[in-house]
């Protein structure tokens, strides 16, 4: 791919790919941010987890998930159908701006807090509960 190839030729960028495990949290504990133009899911949870922002592409292909991503809160997000340099001059406020990175790594801190098991698990069952109530 294009980002495979630029990696060879650029010591500052690292193609990582699907990570799984060990892999991914060896990477994801060093990591600043997750830029991830395409189809975001369940790595929002682990982007919360370890502090990382993702900065990404408003698009329909996303998952659910992308509703726990708030622009300028805990993530970057272009708008839908952004060139590759709006996109990049989202990851170029991030890199350029130590203050707003710090404060988006806090909030996916809190982020991580909120979007826990146990929470997701309380709201399902308010939900089951909620149309159970509607149908009697």
């Amino acid at each position: 791919s294009m980002i495979e190839e630029a990696a060879t030729q650029h010591s500052w960028l690292r193609y990582e790919g699907s990570l799984y495990g060990h892999d991914r949290e060896r990477v994801l504990s060093r990591a600043e941010a997750i830029m991830m133009p395409g189809a975001v899911g369940l790595v929002a949870i682990d982007a919360f987890h370890f502090r990382c922002p993702i900065i990404t592409i408003a698009s329909k292909a996303h998952g659910p998930e992308i509703a726990y991503l708030e622009n300028e809160k805990n993530a970057l997000i272009a708008p839908e159908g952004s060139d590759v340099n709006t996109y990049a001059d989202q990851i170029l406020r991030l890199i350029t701006n130590p203050e707003l990175a710090r404060q988006l790594q806090v909030n996916c801190a809190e982020s991580a807090d909120y979007y826990t098991l146990d929470n997701m698990v309380e709201r399902f069952c308010e939900g089951v509960e909620l149309v159970r109530d509607a149908a009697s």
